[in-house]
């Protein structure tokens, strides 16, 4: 009887599997695995280890925009009261409850080589405070179900006059308000 090597000439173990099929299984194997894990833990969907929903999905959320460097064109076209949708699911993300406005301040260098800070004419610097309703999962605020709050996050909103994004600089959730 002979003896079969572990590894052939043509690259296969003990002659009958290639060990390049072996790798192409494993990875299939493994992206199935990462897609199913990545797909099957949407807001709403965890767990306590009771079995119970950490989810309260009436929640009232109050958070503050920063657009910076805004034409004024651009901030009378958002007042109090205005309604705030989301760009890509067109769902509602709040409603502007107050702004503030703040000059529009930047780094300068000077011809002497200084870098100063100096307000740039016509732009501001606005704070958007909006309220709008969502749920908490895991203590986790989610505007409508879709959007997640996270501190110093980018949002883009729309308004039927304007199109724009900001950096959230703070939030707040109360559930069952």
């Amino acid at each position: 009887m002979k003896k079969r090597p572990f590894l052939d000439s043509e690259g296969r173990i003990f002659g009958a599997i290639s060990v390049v099929d072996i790798v192409a299984v494993l990875v299939v194997a493994v992206l199935a695995v990462m897609l199913v894990s990545r797909f099957s833990s949407a807001p709403g969907s965890h767990y306590d280890s009771t079995g119970d929903k950490e989810t309260n999905l009436d929640a009232r959320i109050t958070y503050v925009v920063c657009l910076t460097g805004l034409r004024e064109t651009t901030v009378s076209a958002i007042q109090v009261g205005d309604e705030l949708y989301d760009p890509g699911t067109g769902n509602s993300i709040g409603t502007v409850a107050s702004l503030r406005q703040e000059p529009y301040v930047q780094l300068i260098s000077t011809t002497d080589g200084r870098v100063v800070e100096m307000e740039t004419q016509g732009y501001i610097n606005i704070y958007y405070t909006i309220e709008g309703k969502g749920m908490v999962v895991d203590g986790h605020c989610y505007l409508n179900g879709t959007t997640e709050l996270l501190y110093n996050s980018s949002i883009g909103f729309v308004t039927p006059y304007v199109t724009t994004s900001g950096r959230i600089t703070s939030f707040t959730c109360e559930v069952g308000a």
